[in-house]
């Protein structure tokens, strides 16, 4: 009996303190405060008075407003009040972190402060950073007709049309980076093209060649702007100038051969190299990763190579061997290559495409039990030099991220959901925003027309969290296309 008594007065406090609790959700959803945020220094012209950032006039702002205790994240609707600041509300008694970013045509800019919001009228101060924390999606579509052409836009804005790339390895995909004051570069056949972080036009450069390589990238902690090149067969490595002069440092030392990708980090810059006499469909040999280090004195010199700690110079092999497996399961054939490479931190993610395919394929020749794509993930470690030792980065945590093994085919090709879910030709490393990659992906998928096995091109987006490694697709904005003209 006492032990029922017991049983039944535990539930009775259980059901007063879940009465409490609902009606203490309920008051607070009902009180919430009016939270006025001050852009530190905007003065109704940049949110900082310091030369790169963007004009408050030209940006997208979004208020994000995440609860410390319960980490609910939300978008917060805002007003522009009388006195200059973003007005919006929030419940009271509660302690959230408060992002505010800044979207231009080119960059994002973001700040943060903690708060607990209280009765009445809550007027905040909040600083942004100087430094894009991202940059926002270049989208591209390109006309293949000979010579092929590109144009380069933002969701908002149409940057350049009609311009002719220059990226022989990746198909003439256009090459093109965003610096620190979110100003975008795009390489060209002719002139390296600069345009403001708003979308405008801001000069232009004289490419080196108009047959071969140029690839771009900005290194986000220095704020350098590196182009690798070929002219007339020769690799070049130059730092452009800030003043985008014809005259930039060519940069001695070491130079990458036969480059297929690109990027920088704190002065170190990795290299995706192909070498095709090499390709073997059993070992993944053929795609070398490389990393060189930028040394400033006595002149802009590249180191040699970096030494792997514990790896060998033919680090893609080893990481797609251990990371999906040996014998091969997702059939990927000798032409798998990279097609972008993107620091972040202290990770590497590289976009890797199968070029051709193994197998007997249906259908316009796709061989459709592959998703003829993936992310590999990996962090990486700089070991500093010590005497009469070089530096060294040690490699850890791969992963393959975007490939499956298909279902059983139905019509000989697995489902659209298949596809709808993993790589399929994904293209180039888009955007990035805060945990967020973005990757331009081809988007085809079979289905049958008339009885006959029939290839769809649906352009996509994909969106790769780099803290969760989930992916998900949307589609392209009408009318992208993006790599080869459907």
């Amino acid at each position: 009996m006492t032990k029922i008594m017991n049983r039944n007065v535990k539930k009775l406090v259980i059901g007063l303190l879940v009465l409490a609790l609902t009606a203490c959700n309920f008051w607070q959803a009902e009180e919430e405060a009016m939270v006025e945020l001050y852009l530190t220094g905007s003065g109704g012209a940049r949110a900082i008075a310091s030369n790169g950032l963007p004009y408050i006039e030209d940006t997208a702002i979004v208020i994000e407003a995440t609860d410390v205790y319960t980490e609910e994240k939300t978008v917060r609707p805002y007003t522009k009040t009388s006195s200059g600041g973003l007005g919006f509300t929030l419940p009271v008694a509660r302690r959230f972190i408060i992002k505010v970013k800044l979207y231009t045509v080119g960059g994002i800019w973001s700040g943060v402060t903690e708060y607990t919001v209280k009765p009445g009228h809550n007027a905040l101060d909040l600083k942004i950073n100087k430094k894009p924390s991202g940059f926002n999606k270049l989208l591209f579509s390109k006309n293949i007709a000979a010579p092929a052409t590109c144009t380069l836009k933002s969701a908002s804005k149409e940057i350049c049309s009609g311009i002719t790339p220059t990226n022989g390895s990746d198909g003439e995909n256009p090459s093109f980076t965003v610096d620190n004051k979110g100003r975008i570069y795009l390489a060209g056949k002719s002139s390296i093209h600069r345009y403001t972080t708003e979308g405008n036009a801001d000069g232009n450069l004289s490419a080196p060649t108009t047959n071969g390589y140029s690839f771009l990238s900005c290194d986000p902690v220095t704020g350098a702007v590196y182009n690798y090149y070929a002219s007339t067969g020769t690799p070049r490595l130059r730092k452009l100038p800030e003043d985008f002069s014809d005259n930039p440092a060519i940069i001695g030392g070491t130079s990458p051969t036969s480059l297929a990708a690109i990027t920088a980090y704190n002065n170190i810059i990795f290299t995706v190299e192909h070498d095709f006499a090499k390709y073997s469909a059993s070992n993944f040999t053929g795609i070398t990763l490389v990393a060189y280090e930028v040394e400033a004195s006595p002149t802009l010199q590249l180191s040699n190579a970096l030494q792997f700690d514990g790896s060998s110079d033919d680090l893609i092999k080893n990481l797609v061997k251990t990371s999906i497996g040996s014998p091969n399961p997702y059939h990927f054939s000798k032409d798998l290559y990279a097609r972008s490479i993107y620091a972040k931190g202290n990770s590497l993610y590289i976009l890797l495409c199968q070029k051709g395919f193994s197998g007997g394929g249906i259908g316009n020749g796709f061989d459709l039990r592959v998703t003829r794509g993936a992310i590999l993930k990996v962090d990486y470690t700089v070991i500093p030099p010590i005497v009469g030792q070089p530096t060294k980065i040690k490699f850890t945590n791969a992963k393959v991220i975007g490939i499956g093994t298909a279902p059983a085919p139905t019509n000989g090709f697995p489902a659209r959901s298949y596809y709808d879910n993993n790589f399929y030709n994904p293209v180039k490393i888009i955007g990035v925003d805060d945990e967020i990659i973005y990757i331009a992906d081809d988007g085809k998928y079979m289905k049958m027309v008339s009885g006959t096995p029939t290839a769809v091109s649906v352009n996509r987006i994909a969106s790769l969290n780099t803290l969760t490694g989930d992916l998900s697709f949307t589609d392209a904005p009408a009318g992208i296309k993006w790599s080869d003209g459907e």
